[in-house]
């Protein structure tokens, strides 16, 4: 017989916007101070993108949104999204890495 799959909401949030301004983590800090997320915190993961974590991709949107050339060439558009294009692909490779943990 197959195991049945967990409901688990996976929830990934950053400690910076997408133009690499920091900001507080809301949800982790809603779930630490509050009862409100009580209910359901055995069926939520939320993975943390910390500066540690994003510090390339945080260069890399830093260094270009500095540029004064208005993001002439392609490839220096693309750079300027490394930090948000990281938002698709980091909550990815953290829940791969605690899969293998696990």
């Amino acid at each position: 017989m197959p195991m049945p799959f967990p409901c688990v909401l996976v929830s990934y949030e950053a400690s910076v916007t997408p133009t690499a301004f920091a900001k507080p983590l809301f949800l982790t800090e809603s779930m630490a101070m509050t009862a409100r997320w009580e209910r359901f915190k055995d069926k939520m993961l939320v993975l943390v993108g910390t500066d540690k974590v994003l510090r390339s991709e945080i260069e890399a949107t830093e260094m270009m949104m500095d540029t004064t050339d208005n993001f002439k060439s392609r490839r220096k558009q693309q750079k300027a999204w490394e930090l948000e294009n990281s938002m698709r692909y980091k909550p990815v490779e953290l829940l791969k890495v605690l899969l293998t943990w696990a």
